[in-house]
């Protein structure tokens, strides 16, 4: 029989409670020694079980049942020898351990063990939908096997016609499927596009074998498209084709405009001649062109993004043309993009603040304008603009002629609602980058808005006693820290915000620094910034802080970016550790140290932190200084961020953030400027941003005067 689930070991609840009532480590010392003693046993029987010892597995675990861990004893004997088992067995544990992420861990092994052994009738009592495609593959077979045919290949066509590879485990009922009528060249023909409109291009060329032969010429085009896309300069190879042909057409332009934006939009209004391209076909290259001009700063930016405007509702293009105006200092370009955003998103602490700088740009223009009236007025950019809930769109070509076409309660939005020190003054009190940045140009102390709440003994042990924080904080102290991750989030993800509150603290203080941050980020407690910004090793940061000549904040910020202080994390792309080092760059520093190198080390906090530092170090001579610039190279690449710098004359710091062409490294620069503000308060000293952020020196300039830090 399973264990009792409401069996908890509240010694493992001592310590923390014990250190928050003040108890003595005396008091404690005796229940953690005993829970060592069974993690030792716990050890110790994983070891039995992987010889294949399991009696003498059986009679160690008979000792483990109060240990709160010893479902994963059962999880892993079970797992071991699950083809031995019945379906009564596994449901039994699964329905046991319902909180806990080994009930569906269980589940798909089981159901990936009844399909291997084609125990179909079993399958269908045992499946339940939401497993994933591959499951769903096997529930459509196992109703193929068992005689529901009909039922079985309507479900295989819905699966086969997708614009993505399938899990091998649907190939059985594909090739049953296949021998039907239903596989015809037209059905064939339209999972190629979307093959095509997903640039999948080795799908499209596997399904070239069920297509007609213009079809399979079609196809063929498209990929030498996608690979070459300066073949669309040939445009009279693609008329044979008729319509199939915008397929290629819009592929290829999307490609090509990454690598010759010119040539792509001098192609464009010929093909738009040729072919007959839908509303949505049209919105979907026009906004590829519009973005990828805009954050490449090329001036037909504007343009292209009026033309996305008159065929798509994205209102990110709206977006991109704020950052395209302000990237130019077009400050009444800025504001007109700024008064058609939706009033919910206009009223943003982001957008407020760029409002009021470009209200007080055109007030300070008109004020000079009033004092010499000689000077001639510069006519503003030209600006399309569609209202976003009516069909009329107009070239305008300046302020007035965009005031009588825009409906009225959308031209009232052009007058400035408050004077622009009234808007900074109310994004002073919040705690942000722009809240931070409207403080110190107001010259006023940043808002950190921190709350230390009082915590109650009582809701603290409540949470603490769950079964799920429980053996989460086991798993974490013997080092498991998958399961230990899996294991919280699900414990938490049902909590209320104040529960989740008390759990960040318990996390806190068992040193479990990443998991306190997620918890309090979603928890009534997110103004606590000392369980949301910790001041983990310590010792470590202050030695090779100094050791290469940056600041600990800016360390401990980019730790809090990158890993939240998870010494093991791993990123998709194979950064590394704490401050999350690729490979590749740690072998380079480590080299430039006279160190050995071992990915493995990059998961030792020392090792990490100190390559890391060093790294920094490495940037900030680089960009001579500038912690704004060090730091967009810290996550784009130097390479980039040299190429982000304005060419050839000093551009105002926040202006360079907000128009950085990556959104991820974008919100990454202003996290870390507002983390180090952050810390500078944790760490004694007074909290504001960089110094860097007040002006970008251009990258044409021989000597730039080293950045005060």
């Amino acid at each position: 029989m399973f264990a009792n689930r409401h069996l908890i070991n509240l010694r493992l609840l001592t310590l923390g409670l014990a250190l928050l009532a003040g108890t003595s480590v005396a008091t404690i010392h005796q229940p953690e020694v005993a829970l060592e003693q069974q993690r030792t046993s716990y050890k110790e029987a994983l070891q039995l079980l992987q010889k294949g010892q399991r009696k003498t597995f059986a009679k160690k675990i008979a000792h483990l049942k109060t240990y709160p861990l010893y479902p994963y004893l059962e999880y892993a004997e079970t797992l071991r020898y699950i083809s031995k088992y019945d379906n009564q067995h596994i449901q039994t544990f699964i329905s046991q351990n319902q909180d806990s992420p080994l009930a569906r861990r269980l589940h798909l092994h089981w159901l990936q063990t009844l399909a291997r052994q084609k125990k179909w009738d079993e399958y269908l009592k045992a499946y339940t939908p939401g497993a994933g495609d591959k499951y769903d593959c096997y529930h459509l077979w196992a109703q193929y096997k068992v005689g529901d045919r009909v039922l079985a290949l309507e479900g295989a066509k819905s699966m086969w016609l997708v614009g993505k590879s399938q899990d091998r485990a649907c190939d059985p009922l594909f090739e049953v499927w296949k021998t039907t009528d239903e596989l015809t060249p037209d059905l064939a023909w339209s999972r190629a596009q979307l093959a095509m409109a997903n640039n999948k291009l080795q799908l499209a060329k596997y399904l070239e074998r069920f297509l007609d032969e213009d079809k399979k010429a079609v196809t063929q085009s498209w990929i030498k498209a996608y690979r070459n896309p300066h073949e669309l300069k040939n445009k009279a190879q693609y008329q044979r084709f008729g319509e199939d042909a915008r397929h290629i057409v819009l592929t290829g332009l999307k490609r090509l405009v990454r690598r010759d934006y010119q040539l792509a939009i001098s192609l464009w209004p010929e093909f738009e001649k040729l072919y007959q391209f839908s509303r949505d076909e049209k919105a979907d290259l026009l906004n590829y062109f519009a973005r990828n001009m805009a954050v490449n700063y090329y001036p037909e930016a504007e343009y292209w993004l009026n033309e996305a405007l008159t065929v798509s509702n994205d209102d990110n293009l709206l977006h991109y043309g704020i950052r395209h105006a302000l990237r130019e200092h077009d400050w009444q370009r800025a504001k007109q993009w700024l008064t058609i955003l939706d009033q919910s998103e206009r009223g943003s602490a982001q957008w407020r603040y760029w409002e009021s700088q470009a209200n007080r740009a055109i007030s300070e223009y008109q004020a000079i304008l009033l004092k010499e009236p000689g000077v001639a007025p510069v006519v503003p950019a030209e600006f399309d603009v569609m209202s976003l809930h009516s069909d009329f769109v107009k070239g305008l070509q300046h302020t007035d002629a965009f005031r009588n076409i825009i409906p009225a309660s959308l031209s009232a939005l052009m007058e400035p609602t408050e004077a622009p020190v009234t808007t900074l003054n109310g994004l002073a009190s919040e705690r942000s980058f722009y809240g931070f940045i409207a403080s110190q140009k107001l010259k006023k102390p940043l808002e950190l808005n921190n709350n230390n709440s009082k915590l109650s003994d009582t809701a603290l042990e409540k949470v603490a006693t769950h079964p799920g924080i429980v053996r989460a904080r086991e798993l974490y102290l013997i080092g498991e820290s998958i399961d230990a991750r899996r294991e919280w989030h699900h414990a938490i993800k049902n909590m209320s915000s104040e529960e989740r509150g008390y759990a960040a603290h318990l996390a806190n203080i068992w040193g479990w620094h990443h998991q306190a941050i997620i918890a309090a980020a979603r928890s009534d407690d997110r103004d606590n910034l000392d369980l949301r910004f910790p001041r983990a090793y310590p010792d470590i940061v202050a030695a090779k802080a100094q050791q290469h000549g940056v600041e600990s904040e800016w360390i401990y910020s980019l730790i809090r970016q990158e890993s939240a202080f998870a010494p093991t994390a791993r990123s998709p792309a194979g950064a590394l550790g704490m401050m999350q080092l690729m490979p590749s760059t740690a072998k380079q520093v480590s080299r430039k140290l006279g160190l050995n190198f071992n990915t493995h080390s990059l998961l030792d906090p020392e090792n990490n932190i100190l390559l890391g530092t060093q790294y920094l170090s490495d940037l900030l001579q680089r960009f001579e200084g500038n912690i704004v610039l060090a730091t967009a190279a810290y996550n784009a690449g130097p390479n980039r961020a040299k190429r982000w710098q304005p060419e050839s004359s000093p551009m105002a710091g926040d202006i360079w953030i907000e128009t950085i062409p990556i959104h991820e490294t974008r919100e990454y620069v202003k996290n870390i400027l507002t983390y180090q503000a952050i810390y500078r308060h944790h760490l004694g000293m007074e909290a504001k941003l960089a110094n860097s952020v007040w002006q970008i020196q251009p990258k044409q300039v021989g000597s730039v005067a080293r950045a005060t830090r």
